[in-house]
């Protein structure tokens, strides 16, 4: 497990919502259990970026700190634009000794949001439910098979379609009538 001083290395960061070029990714994993959270099953690492919407997802089976890191990297490779930042929730698949070489090894930003604030990355929670639950859905998946499968519709039909195909709505801005 991370000490506390690699968790205090990585800046905390609660607002993505003024990032003004794309590259700065919030990442979150999203579990494929089922009913039971008991031994090895899928894994579906989403990172999303808020300036475009542009996101990428990978299926992978456990969430080991080695099967995060070669996520992340399938992911860098398929980005139309380069991986400026991660900035990732507090969970052990993310703050580990491993994928903070590796981003120190590719000149990738570290950040981290609040503990139990899931508003800090709204991007990517939103994403987990209309990327990854919406089609995949809730069951467990917990075979090489039932990964490889998930991995060949996001990298071909799913990916092309919900980036180029499907509309992003963004926030310009907001005003307040009244308390």
């Amino acid at each position: 497990k991370p000490g506390k001083w690699l968790r205090n290395t990585i800046p905390i960061q609660t607002d993505s919502s003024n990032v003004k070029e794309p590259g700065w990714m919030e990442a979150d994993t999203v579990s494929h259990s089922g009913p039971n959270a008991a031994g090895l099953f899928a894994y579906t690492l989403d990172d999303t970026d808020p300036f475009s919407g542009w996101t990428e997802l990978c299926a992978i089976l456990g969430k080991s700190a080695e099967k995060i890191v070669a996520a992340t990297e399938e992911i860098r490779l398929a980005l139309p634009f380069e991986l400026k930042g991660i900035d990732s929730d507090n969970g052990e698949e993310f703050i580990n000794y491993e994928l903070d070489r590796y981003c120190r090894r590719e000149g990738v930003k570290r950040f981290r949001s609040r503990p139990y604030k899931k508003d800090d990355q709204a991007h990517v929670e939103q994403k987990n439910g209309t990327h990854v639950r919406r089609v995949i859905g809730w069951d467990r998946y917990d075979t090489p098979e039932a990964v490889d499968a998930m991995n060949g519709l996001y990298r071909n039909e799913w990916r092309l379609l919900t980036n180029l195909f499907l509309p992003s709505v963004k926030l310009d801005y907001k005003t307040r009538h009244g308390s």
